[in-house]
């Protein structure tokens, strides 16, 4: 599951793990470390960098920036692990029939929305 699918498909805790909990069904799931923060638990925060930052403007913003920059100042929780590190992956081998329909309703509700979505981004109607 990437960040596109997290608004969406929620996580919670449970015995120190993430789970995925789909209309009050937990969903069998796998455990892999966060692609966003790659199991730091924080990452830059988006409205400093979320373009990135040229070495040229990081000469302009100066020696104080960079080194609050490299020191982490400007890191927050991570907005996909929350902090924890990983992330829990739906394991469709180890769902069962009524898990994998609730996941493919899922997923479909994610489809649209994302269609729906791009449509208006590029004005049309849908």
């Amino acid at each position: 599951m990437d960040s596109r699918y997290a608004k969406y498909i929620k996580q919670t805790m449970k015995n120190g793990l993430p789970i995925i909990v789909i209309e009050g069904v937990e969903i069998p799931s796998t455990v892999e470390v966060c692609h966003l923060c790659r199991g730091k638990g924080s990452h830059v925060n988006p409205d400093i960098d979320s373009h990135g930052i040229t070495g040229s403007e990081m000469e302009e913003l100066g020696e104080d920036f960079r080194e609050a920059y490299s020191s982490g100042a400007y890191d927050i929780e991570c907005v996909e692990c929350n902090g924890n590190k990983v992330i829990a992956v739906i394991n469709h081998e180890a769902c069962n029939i009524r898990q994998l329909a609730l996941v493919d309703k899922q997923m479909e509700y994610i489809q649209q929305d994302n269609e729906e979505r791009y449509c208006r981004s590029r004005g049309i109607e849908y």
